[in-house]
């Protein structure tokens, strides 16, 4: 998502709903994003909350104009965030019309009809699992896992690593003495402290400061009650650049 003075990358399942609703409301959104959107149509989901890899943004716009630009992002434990996605899908199968009421997410909505499809092919959380692991990763540092992370699994933009929609090119993020992965990211929200981070995210670009409205809440039990001590050590090896890019935050 593009602004005047801004680029956000927008992760699904980071609870990137609300800040493009904020940023929809109070901000000048740029044209070139339905461009944008239009020219990766295999990766977005609408015309402007189309989770763009910053990797399509500097192809498109140039390097030097993204990194002239305010850029900046949400990131969440791996781990929760699958979780996340299991519950979105199940939640789009029963209760679409809860999802987001400004969208038009419904019974003939084709995303819709591609999660059904996917739970079809996993109706449990092991099933689920199952199938997430039946990818196997080259070893990290390679430029074999570079289009790896950017092509897995090619099924499910929800599923797209942190890592590949926020890498800008390269074998992997160098790490920045302060903490964070890349010089292109002015700066990254954590989910789990993400009211302080859009408060510093406000106070770099000038804009009023407001609680964001949180939308597609899934609620329920932790997110660490759905995986068994296996599941989570069989994972590590496949969502480790996400692990890197999180840990970097903490």
């Amino acid at each position: 998502m593009i602004g005047s003075n801004y680029i956000f990358i927008d992760v699904p399942k980071t609870g990137t709903t609300a800040i493009v609703n904020y940023l929809l409301a109070n901000t000048t959104v740029s044209p070139v994003a339905g461009a944008i959107t239009n020219s990766i149509r295999a990766v977005t989901t609408g015309p402007v909350h189309s989770h763009v890899p910053l990797l399509s943004y500097i192809d498109i716009l140039g390097r030097q104009v993204v990194k002239d630009a305010y850029v900046f992002t949400v990131v969440r434990n791996p781990y929760a965030r699958l979780v996340s996605i299991w519950k979105y899908y199940n939640k789009l199968k029963t209760k679409y019309h809860e999802i987001d009421p400004g969208t038009p997410t419904c019974k003939d909505d084709p995303h819709r009809h591609e999660s059904l499809k996917y739970l079809e092919r996993s109706p449990c959380f092991e099933s689920y699992i199952e199938d997430i692991l039946r990818y196997d990763p080259p070893p990290l540092n390679s430029t074999q896992r570079v289009i790896y992370d950017q092509q897995f699994p090619y099924c499910c933009v929800f599923l797209k690593s942190q890592f590949a929609l926020l890498n800008p090119g390269g074998a992997y993020f160098p790490k920045k003495a302060d903490g964070f992965v890349d010089p292109f990211y002015n700066r990254v929200i954590n989910f789990e402290s993400m009211d302080e981070g859009w408060r510093l995210v406000c106070k770099d670009m000038g804009w009023e400061h407001r609680m964001l409205e949180k939308v597609n809440v899934s609620g329920g039990p932790k997110w660490q009650s759905f995986y068994s001590e296996k599941q989570l050590e069989s994972l590590k090896p496949l969502i480790m650049p996400d692990l890197r890019v999180w840990n970097s935050l903490k």
